[in-house]
């Protein structure tokens, strides 16, 4: 690949949860032959690296719709993966609670609508005024393609995960559940099968979200090794599809994540620990410390 001068198409590669560090750990040591083949080897002569910076609060839901939309938070609406719209600012007035990600709570039916209808929950909830690089590609004609992402409004393909794969990802286990690399690689495969049917998409964001639930499950540490030996492979599945569909010359290509994780030290002894009834969570703190959070005294 050469310096591109006017790119033809542009290939978003998000993968969640990764780290700053990590990423540049991986290309001195040359681990990751793929990433490193697209942007011009371990020293990225063909990139540009910009230092992120992940909005507050970093969180996926909220980071990547900042990402996909150059808004901030307060622009786009998303407060977070759970949030609450007490002004039912998309919902005519009427106040209510957000829970995209199954994750943070058990609320199935935001989870299941994030991938439902023709744009999703999130594509519901974000500020119609906060184009996303789809629309805003659309005005100039430019077709885009998203996989597995939660964010696709504008785009003329949505490629979606099943919500039994999401399932057996975040709440299955042993002979039910799917691990992180499985989830992975059938994202990839239904790249492929997409391309090469004969699609050219101008825009094409491919999603990685094993590795953020890789780390939240082993620790940041196990990020460096799910990056070389999971994603990288990938990817190179991804590279030679372009590569043999001619859709990699003239093509730029933005590696993006969200946000960071960082190693906590296990210490229940000093942990903080909620429990039933869950709508209380953090109103058992504010009663001991004597605090009315509400907007107004006594409020239910």
């Amino acid at each position: 690949m050469s310096p591109l001068s006017s790119p033809a198409r542009l290939l978003v590669i998000d993968i969640d949860g990764l780290r700053q560090d990590v990423f540049h750990q991986a290309l001195a040591a040359q681990i990751i032959p793929n990433l490193a083949g697209l942007i011009g080897g371990p020293e990225a002569s063909l990139g540009c690296h910009i230092d992120p910076v992940s909005p507050a609060p970093s969180i996926t839901f909220c980071a990547q719709s900042t990402i996909f939309t150059g808004c901030h938070p307060r622009e786009h609406g998303i407060a977070g993966n759970q949030f609450f719209d007490r002004f039912g600012s998309r919902t005519g007035g009427v106040p209510r609670f957000y829970a995209f990600d199954v994750g943070d709570a058990l609320a199935y039916d935001d989870a299941v609508l994030t991938f439902s209808g023709q744009t999703g929950l999130l594509g519901q909830t974000v500020d119609p005024d906060a184009a996303t690089l789809y629309e805003s590609a659309a005005q100039i004609g430019w077709e885009s393609a998203v996989v597995y992402h939660m964010l696709s409004r504008g785009a003329g393909s949505w490629i979606r995960p099943s919500l039994m794969d999401i399932a057996r990802l975040t709440r299955g286990g042993g002979l039910l559940g799917m691990s992180a690399e499985a989830y992975d690689r059938e994202m990839l495969d239904k790249t492929l099968d997409y391309l090469r049917s004969g699609a050219c998409p101008q825009i094409l964001t491919v999603y990685f979200m094993g590795l953020d639930h890789t780390s939240h499950h082993e620790g940041p540490g196990a990020q460096l090794h799910y990056l070389s030996h999971v994603i990288d492979a990938q990817v190179g599945r991804l590279a030679a599809q372009l590569a043999s569909s001619g859709l990699i010359n003239n093509l730029l290509i933005a590696v993006v994540s969200d946000h960071g994780q960082i190693e906590v030290i296990p210490d229940d002894r000093h942990s903080l620990r909620l429990s039933f009834p869950f709508d209380r969570e953090m109103g058992f703190l504010f009663d001991a410390l004597g605090l009315d959070v509400h907007d107004k005294p006594r409020e239910g």
